[in-house]
């Protein structure tokens, strides 16, 4: 399993989870519980919001996230990438673990964001 998770700050070992996948200041992907991939935000052009086509360049399998937008949604499935909803997990190793052990499952299309309401510090629209 090769999952992508969006975090606020580069430290990997300490890491909270991004509340929104495409505003995340960091992409890491991960395998096997080791980073092998970080993508910084600065990195990408003005206005672009999740980095999609890196993600799937670095053969992701999996994005665990808290929230979503429909945009990067739509465009991660065709690509063969399963949205996983962190849930109840702020902590990048927790999540992590969570995917591994199968206990994390399918994002519900009906909790995307619409880009107006932004209220995922509780897990819902």
């Amino acid at each position: 399993m090769k999952i992508c998770i969006p975090t606020q700050s580069d430290t990997f070992a300490d890491s909270r989870i991004s509340p929104h996948f495409g505003k995340a200041q960091y992409h890491l992907v991960v395998e096997d519980l080791l980073e092998v991939a970080r993508h910084n935000r600065d990195d990408r052009p003005s206005g672009d919001c999740a980095p999609i086509d890196w993600i799937l360049r670095q053969g992701v399998t999996h994005v665990a996230c808290l929230g979503i937008g429909d945009g990067a949604y739509q465009c991660l499935r065709p690509g063969g990438v399963t949205v996983l909803d962190a849930g109840r997990y702020r902590w990048i190793r927790d999540a992590l673990r969570a995917a591994h052990a199968g206990e994390l499952t399918p994002f519900d299309p009906a909790r995307l964001c619409d880009h107006h309401h932004h209220h995922h510090s509780n897990g819902t629209k």
